[in-house]
């Protein structure tokens, strides 16, 4: 063609018509950038969000269960450490404690085949932070016998120490006889 004819289809266009190619011609170079360039990136960035706040998640969950372990460790560890401080008498009311102490020292003497012949509970008295209940014990029996009568006190009844003993012979068949005085403590109650 020539240019005469270009300027003929030049002049019959009408500003409105050019302007609506135009108008076309961006809206689809845009909508071509959406779908082949915008658009894939923003789905791999959905993707990669949906996938970071699942490990977050993930990630907030084992934190969660990690912090839940060590609650119940430190829980485990304070009952131990409360067992320690009370003793086997770890539930009970000060006012029981007595009877709960003269009932296991007669079952480990039972156990023991150690007589028990007297307990004297004595009057109680505050040491530092701690509650001081004394008993005045007699046992009887063989030396070895009540040495792991001792020993087993000493583990049921904790905590729980002999303050003064003696030892003298029974003179029955190689027996002796013991008077101790153990004393138990446990933390003053504070209110």
């Amino acid at each position: 063609m020539n240019l005469a004819v270009r300027a003929d289809l030049l002049r019959d266009l009408r500003p409105d018509a050019v302007a609506g190619v135009m108008v076309a011609a961006v809206v689809l170079t845009l909508l071509a950038g959406y779908l082949y360039l915008l658009g894939p990136s923003i789905a791999r960035y959905r993707d990669l969000a949906r996938a970071g706040s699942e490990e977050a998640l993930q990630t907030a969950l084992d934190s969660a269960r990690a912090g839940a372990v060590a609650i119940s460790a430190t829980e485990s560890e304070l009952e131990s450490i409360r067992k320690a401080l009370y003793g086997g008498a770890s539930e009970l009311a000060p006012e029981k404690l007595e009877s709960f102490v003269i009932d296991r020292l007669d079952r480990i003497s039972v156990q023991r085949d150690v007589a028990l012949m007297s307990v004297k509970p004595d009057e109680s008295d505050t040491v530092l932070m701690f509650d001081e209940f004394p008993y005045d014990v007699d046992v009887s029996g063989d030396y070895f016998a009540i040495y792991e009568w001792l020993q087993d006190v000493e583990k049921e009844l904790r905590p729980m120490i002999v303050k003064q003993f003696a030892l003298d012979p029974d003179g029955k068949g190689g027996r002796v006889k013991m008077k101790l005085r153990l004393v138990s403590y446990r933390p003053r109650e504070t209110t």
